[in-house]
């Protein structure tokens, strides 16, 4: 188990340095526990153990019940910020919780609301920027990977718009050119995860404030061009790192891939 893995469990164990005001309980600290160090069990196992009330002790006592949804969404958000390398494996959880035969988790609700609250910009200034970024790429890794087997629900790829047109749409200067470096790796997860039903997708997406964006505020195939031509633009600032640029790059050739094909 990484160091990262250690101090996540025992934060939530103590209650300490956590977006709640309660320590996780003891069965769902038991279901991230394994979830992180045993890549071997099943998802589906960990989220009903997760969400499954400890049996009572005594009859008197009142009937236990599952940890609150606040609880378990932040716990998940807190894990998706910190654990980079735990992506896959905590997107694999919540579509496991969303599908247990309960259905009490089938619309993810108060998840959904929690990565509202992320996805309108990244926060890239001060001395904590490259933190910064990380966490607003693992965010928008773990969403995009949710949407497209659409998680917490079908509206969801609508976050990889407003991804796309804060990274694409916006009049960049050169004061703030260097932040593309936090933005476009970002905006690049979605084109990868969810690149063919964003091309396809079809209704309203009113402008972001600043939009250079003068077509109509809907998804379509224009605007789609003219994020590719941003992406190909973002390729040729040299200011930015190697590595943005080959995003970018990375982008326009999935992009011309996806319009070959639909």
């Amino acid at each position: 188990m990484t160091d990262d893995c250690i101090a996540f469990l025992n934060a939530w164990a103590k209650g300490n340095d956590i977006p709640t005001k309660s320590a996780a309980p003891p069965r769902l600290l038991s279901a991230f526990t394994k979830l992180l160090i045993d890549p071997t069990i099943p998802a589906i196992d960990l989220a009903h153990e997760a969400v499954t009330p400890p049996p009572r002790e005594h009859a008197y006592e009142p009937e236990p019940t599952p940890p609150s949804t606040d609880i378990l969404y932040a716990m998940i958000i807190d894990a998706v910020k910190n654990l980079t390398d735990m992506n896959d494996r905590l997107v694999d959880f919540t579509e496991a919780l969303a599908g247990l035969p309960s259905g009490e988790y089938g619309n993810l609700n108060g998840l959904a609301m929690t990565i509202n609250e992320f996805s309108w910009g990244l926060h890239d200034g001060g001395g904590s920027r490259q933190q910064n970024r990380q966490t607003w790429f693992n965010l928008n890794a773990y969403t995009a990977k949710l949407a497209a087997i659409g998680l917490p629900h079908r509206g969801a790829i609508s976050r990889g718009g407003w991804v796309l047109q804060r990274t694409l749409e916006r009049q960049w200067q050169q004061w703030d050119l260097g932040s593309l470096d936090g933005y476009v790796p970002a905006a690049a997860v979605w084109i990868r995860h969810c690149g063919s039903r964003i091309y396809q997708q079809k209704g309203r997406l009113e402008n972001v404030r600043g939009s250079t964006w003068k077509g109509q505020q809907v998804w379509s195939r224009e605007r789609w061009d003219f994020w590719k031509k941003r992406f190909q633009w973002v390729m040729t600032q040299k200011t930015l790192k190697k590595h943005t640029r080959d995003e970018a790059g990375e982008c326009v050739e999935r992009m011309e891939d996806i319009e070959k094909r639909f």
